[in-house]
Formats: structure tokens, sequence, C-alpha cells
């Protein structure tokens, strides 16, 4: 059984339509504006800031980026923590200057900073 296809309205028009038949008005009930100088466009399209068909160069903001530093140093343990910009970026200044790893200079202040702890321990139970 074939199933037909519900008539939509306008199927007969179609079928009877003949474009051999179909002429363009000539300019009936339209008004055809005259030709404006290319002179008084450009003006106009400068005065609107539309100077140029190409966009203007892209400028890329540079991203100030942090240099890598790869070292093999057997720490396998991360520890990660919160701390000021400042903070941050002095422990950066320090392994830009030294080249030493962020571990290796963490380690290091840790054993200054327990030194210090022991010598101020000391010194408190002496009096």
């Amino acid at each position: 059984m074939k199933k037909q296809r519900a008539n939509i309205g306008f199927g007969e028009e179609l079928e009877q339509l003949d474009p051999t038949n179909f002429q363009p008005s000539k300019g009936q009930g339209t008004t055809i504006a005259p030709p404006v100088p290319k002179e008084e466009i450009k003006t106009v399209a400068e005065e609107n800031g539309f100077t140029s068909r190409e966009a203007p160069p892209k400028q890329n903001k540079i991203k100030e980026t942090r240099t890598r530093f790869v070292h093999r140093t057997g720490r396998d343990a991360q520890f990660n923590n919160k701390v000021h910009p400042e903070v941050k970026k002095a422990y950066e200044n320090i392994r830009g200057e030294t080249g030493k790893p962020m571990g290796l200079i963490l380690e290091e202040a840790l054993t200054v900073y327990q030194r210090e702890l022991q010598g101020a321990g000391s010194q408190a139970s002496a009096k």
C-alpha cells in the first residue's frame, strides 16, 4: 500500500506554472537612486572610520612566562602551598640567580630555619 502525501494546497498551482511566460517588470512602481560619485563614498567612509577593507593586524599580548628548569633530582614527592605573589617571585628570583631547583632551595631554607630554631632553643635553656 502506497502512502500518500498530505495536500498542502499549492501543488496544482506549481504544475500549472509556465516559466516561459514570465517577464520581469520594467521599473513599474520602483525608483532607482542615481549613482553616487566614488569620491563622495570614499569621503563618507573615511569620516566614519572605514579607511580600509583590510582588518588591522592583530596585536598579540606578550604574556610574561616563567623560564622552565629541568633538573633530575630524584625528588618525587609533590609539595604544593599557597603563598603571596611576592614570596613566589622571590623564590623564582633565587632559582634564576642560582640555577638551583625549587625543591633544593626549599630544603636549604628549611635547614637554615631548623638551625635557627635549635640555636634559639639552646639560648633559651642557657638562661
